[in-house]
């Protein structure tokens, strides 16, 4: 049908789309019984989410979706990221000496550690060097920390050894431990291209690493969702694979618990756009902040997130995923721009 293109039907919390896709999926031209907000005719399927019981994507206009929206069972009704303009990335780049030493030393370790335990701080200090010990209980023995971002390091690193020396990194098949339909990127498990897993690894470094992190005993996966070069995990699946390869986990004997899954999520949409684009309206937390029309990058506006030409943008289909991933029992540690997901199932 002329004008159709891929839209993400997204059904409410509670509503299985197999009952939108029965009706979507039929001519329904004489069944009285059916929705006036769903279009009559057979929509064609775009891809079949069969590990998600709220999301399908379908071949519809633009009238018809922004029909299909006012549907009460329908949470929303949107289009697939072009990405042409819409990536995923990192929120920020910070430059800083994170260590806190008076020198670049290379045995520094991770200032943070320590800090914690500091009830006084005084920051004008000279001396941010601190000779003591790390006296910790918990290790993350137990727990599987997944990294959703732009791959791990995986040439053997060694903050992803244990004490032992042995890696507790798991370069896992996503889809065969999963149970989704679908094959692993060939590269997925790869360094290439240059720069690809720096960000994922420093922050696999923070949460697990040997030296360097928290959880030091904990078992370290990564699921590469973008900068991979065409060996990243598809976005129609980057949540499925990791709930259902949680919920299929077996029991662990030396618990007899099923291990707990921490998702870390150091990343974001943004928008990239000409810096000459005109800005009418910011609606900050549904609230119109009436701002003076101005340039993209005619300043003030870096307190709603407008950085660098980028805009933050925010998709129902990621909202109701991670949703998803919450009520499956996954706990989710986000960047702090990444705040508006209903991590505790809001």
């Amino acid at each position: 049908m002329a004008g159709e293109k891929e839209y993400k039907v997204i059904t409410k919390k509670g509503i299985d789309i197999a009952e939108i896709e029965a009706e979507l999926e039929r001519d329904t031209t004489s069944d009285a019984a059916v929705s006036a907000n769903v279009p009559n005719r057979t929509v064609d399927v775009a891809y079949a989410k069969k590990a998600n019981d709220r999301i399908t994507h379908y071949m519809m206009t633009d009238a018809e979706a922004a029909e299909l929206s006012k549907d009460p069972r329908i949470h929303a009704v949107e289009t697939k990221p072009d990405p042409e303009f819409f990536k995923h990335e990192p929120f920020e780049t910070q430059t800083a000496q994170f260590d806190r030493s008076t020198s670049n030393e290379a045995d520094a370790k991770n200032w943070g550690l320590y800090r914690h335990m500091i009830k006084e701080f005084d920051p004008a200090s000279t001396s941010n060097t601190y000779s003591a010990d790390y006296t910790y209980t918990l290790d993350g023995t137990g727990v599987d920390v997944v990294i959703q971002d732009d791959g791990i390091d995986p040439t053997g690193h060694p903050e992803w050894e244990d004490a032992n020396g042995t890696t507790r990194f798991q370069q896992i098949d996503w889809y065969t431990e999963s149970g989704v339909a679908g094959a692993m990127p060939a590269g997925h498990y790869t360094a290439n291209p240059a720069g690809a897993g720096e960000h994922g690894s420093h922050c696999a470094g923070i949460a697990a690493g040997k030296t360097f992190g928290w959880a030091k005993n904990a078992k370290i996966y990564s699921l590469r969702h973008y900068g991979g070069a065409g060996n990243e995990i598809s976005d129609t699946d980057k949540y499925d694979l990791i709930r259902h390869w949680h919920t299929q986990k077996p029991i662990d004997p030396n618990t007899g618990f099923k291990r707990p899954t921490i998702v870390n999520q150091s990343w974001g949409w943004r928008a990239s756009f000409s810096s000459t684009l005109q800005v009418t309206h910011i609606f900050f937390k549904g609230v119109d902040q009436g701002i003076a029309q101005q340039d993209l990058m005619g300043g003030g506006l870096e307190q709603y997130g407008i950085v660098y030409y980028k805009i933050p943008y925010q998709s129902p289909s990621d909202d109701v995923e991670q949703e998803q991933l919450t009520d499956a029992g996954i706990i989710c540690v986000k960047a702090a721009g990444n705040g508006y997901h209903p991590c505790a199932g809001a």
